[in-house]
């Protein structure tokens, strides 16, 4: 199975199985994700020296670190960056 077929696979599976999967991450960047109940909040961490662009699955999201907010699209991380991302239903709660 070539490189591409393996991930449609183990998109499937994630997907079926409900877990939330970041497969086309650039390189230098880590996501992590924590739930309770139905709130989930992302962390978005740039770890190179170089500006990164992180595509967020749709839906509508709120910053946690400014606020913002947006609808899933593209997050552009400087060097070093951080973003911390909420789904916006749950998000008024949130403060860091």
């Amino acid at each position: 199975m070539d490189e591409d077929s393996s991930r449609l696979l183990l998109r499937r599976i994630v997907s079926e199985a409900g877990i939330d999967c970041w497969l086309d991450l650039p390189d230098g960047v880590e996501v992590a994700v924590r739930r309770s109940g139905d709130r989930r909040i992302t962390f978005v961490l740039n770890l190179s020296s170089q500006t990164k662009h992180v595509s967020i699955q749709g839906g509508d999201y709120v910053s946690a670190l400014s606020d913002r907010r947006f609808t899933g699209g593209n997050l552009e991380l400087e060097p070093g960056g951080v973003e911390i991302v909420a789904e916006a239903t749950g998000a008024a709660a949130i403060r860091v």
